[in-house]
């Protein structure tokens, strides 16, 4: 959620965006977070990111690797909602063993 709310406050805005929803897509070590946040300015779309965390095994913040990105809203309103809209439909980079 901190990776969103950082992109949050990047958004050029006449108020200030904030925090108010949070959908767990996919909880394994190749996880997907929907994050939602609301301008306190009415005129100002909601803002919307898929969150990517990728660790191989356990818990550890210097190898995770964390991905951002904007979800639109024309997506969204085609797809089902069930299937989280456009987030966590894509692949994470897969290693293959070497055959011996």
């Amino acid at each position: 959620m901190n990776a969103a709310g950082r992109e949050a406050a990047k958004a050029q805005s006449q108020g200030t965006y904030q925090f108010s929803y949070f959908k767990i897509i996919k909880d394994t070590h190749h996880s997907f977070y929907e994050v939602h946040f609301k301008s306190n300015y009415s005129g100002e779309p909601d803002l919307k990111y898929c969150v990517a965390i990728y660790c191989q095994q356990g818990w550890d913040p210097k190898t995770t690797q964390t991905s951002v990105r904007p979800m639109s809203n024309e997506r969204q309103r085609v797809q089902v909602a069930a299937h989280g809209g456009d987030c966590g439909n894509e692949q994470m980079p897969v290693k293959r063993r070497a055959k011996r």
